[in-house]
């Protein structure tokens, strides 16, 4: 009988442990979850940048010297004002910086602030050859082409950034395929070839 009752309590005993350990484990794997980053954004401008968090207060205001940083910033939204106008961008978890919108464009690291409203085309096509594929992004005052190189039969992406609002002509290898308008409604447009 008094072995029977032991028995019985060490074995609340070793539920109790197995219950405090696996608790602690998905606090632990809860707490991993709230780590945040923290990073610092560099901007290219002219002027002087002030830096507003997502509910509008002031962070930082950054002397102009062609390339600047900012302090360390925690993830999440943010608007850079200059003499330029305004950009709002996006401190992501995995240390990139995305514009969603204003006078500015991003490489997903280096912010560029610029003078007039901009949005980027994105072009995304299976490869038929191995080689170079040429694009070209075409209106009446503006002209831009990029050059990738491809492997047969691989899907590829080509991205021009920094786009200044306007209708274009997308061009492969001097080839009219597309119009395409960058605007306010649609800044950052994606263009798919099935051929």
């Amino acid at each position: 009988m008094k072995q029977t009752i032991l028995r019985i309590l060490c074995a609340f005993l070793l539920m109790g442990i197995a219950l405090t350990v696996t608790l602690g484990v998905f606090a632990a794997a809860k707490q991993e979850e709230e780590i945040y980053t923290w990073q610092r954004v560099y901007f290219e401008t002219a002027q002087e940048v002030q830096l507003f968090s997502a509910d509008g207060e002031l962070v930082q205001t950054l002397e102009a010297d062609g390339i600047v940083a900012s302090e360390l910033l925690p993830e999440g939204r943010y608007y850079a004002f200059s003499g330029n106008g305004c950009v709002e961008f996006v401190l992501c978890s995995d240390c990139s910086v995305r514009v969603e919108g204003g006078c500015g464009w991003t490489d997903g690291k280096l912010l560029h602030l610029t003078d007039e409203p901009v949005g980027s085309v994105s072009v995304e096509f299976l490869s038929q050859v191995q080689g170079f594929c040429e694009f070209t992004l075409v209106n009446g005052e503006y002209s831009r082409r990029e050059v990738i190189r491809c492997g047969q039969g691989q899907v590829m992406r080509c991205d021009f950034l920094g786009v200044p609002y306007g209708t274009y002509t997308l061009y492969r290898q001097g080839e009219a395929l597309v119009s395409v308008i960058v605007s306010s409604q649609t800044p950052a447009v994606s263009v798919a070839l099935s051929s």
